[in-house]
């Protein structure tokens, strides 16, 4: 048999990361045995889980859950560090990967450099437009340059893919976020915004609730592009290793090509969840509301039985 650990910091907790919110709970209804697990058990801090009772004579495996968006916890070293002191043991969400996934450079460079599609990272001069980022975080300030503009090299600057699609005689910036287990794909979920803002930085508050928009983008990026779409995630996992993640993907309409601007850690989709709840039953991408955690939860054990 073996057992599951979810290991969250002092600092950061379980919830409020933007990582998980009912994943956890949905073990509580699972069998547990049919993937030979005996037991899943919670760990708030370091000082928890090392004065925890683990069995160390079965399979120990060790979700960490923490933010990579920015410089990581400390704690999150230190527990990683005692885990691999164990015999029997498993670490997903290793801090080391955390570290090189939360800059979009390194990330970048490293889907990039495995045959994965990638923004063309500029440095110098911009000899087409670019869309600028900060290397690390979400939510940040972008800005877009024109041909011939001085980049600073200190943010992350790339090709800008022109993602608008039109709908209703209005355009709008279109982002595309793949769920996964590893090299499983769970969802792809349509997120976009009005380019009348002239901001091609999407997110799920930008969303605009409108039932009609996002069956129509869905139907035309996602529905119509969905083995690509399996496939990319398959490859992505084989890249990463075993973690729960959300990848961000730009699409192309004029080439019909994905790139993937940035991935991360991520058990849910909380915040498009939050967002869209006044349309659920109303969507073609219901996974949101019903069946995500549910099929997240069912790799990772599949996953795990299988170890």
């Amino acid at each position: 048999m073996k057992a599951i650990h979810f290991c969250a910091t002092s600092k950061q907790g379980f919830y409020g990361l933007g990582k998980q919110e009912k994943l956890i709970e949905t073990f509580q209804d699972i069998s547990l045995n049919e993937f030979n697990v005996s037991h899943f058990l919670l760990h708030n801090s370091y000082d928890e889980l090392i004065s925890s009772n683990i069995d160390l004579n079965q399979l120990n495996i060790f979700v960490l859950i923490y933010s990579e968006e920015c410089t990581i916890d400390e704690e999150v070293y230190l527990i990683s560090r005692w885990i691999k002191t164990l015999p029997n043991s498993l670490i997903i969400h290793p801090p080391e990967l955390g570290a090189l996934i939360g800059n979009k450079k390194s990330t970048n460079q490293l889907l990039n450099s495995n045959g994965i599609s990638t923004p063309y990272i500029y440095e110098g001069r911009a000899t087409e437009k670019v869309f600028s980022n900060t290397l690390e975080g979400s939510g940040s300030e972008v800005m877009t340059f024109e041909q011939g503009t001085i980049l600073n090299d200190a943010r992350y600057n790339t090709k800008f893919i022109d993602t608008t699609h039109s709908f209703a005689g209005k355009s709008f910036f279109v982002s595309l976020r793949i769920m996964a287990f590893y090299d499983k794909y769970i969802s792809t979920y349509v997120r976009c915004r009005d380019a009348s803002e002239n901001n091609p930085s999407v997110h799920a508050i930008n969303t605009p609730l409108n039932k009609d928009l996002l069956n129509y983008l869905y139907s035309e990026i996602v529905l119509q592009n969905e083995q690509m779409l399996i496939d990319l995630a398959k490859k992505l996992g084989e890249i990463l290793g075993p973690g729960f993640f959300s990848h961000d993907i730009l699409f192309d309409p004029n080439s019909k090509s994905l790139f993937v601007c940035e991935t991360g850690f991520k058990f849910d989709e909380i915040a498009l969840r939050s967002r869209l709840l006044a349309l659920k039953g109303k969507l073609l991408m219901d996974d949101l509301f019903y069946l995500e955690q549910k099929k997240m939860a069912f790799h990772f054990l599949n996953y795990v039985a299988q170890l």
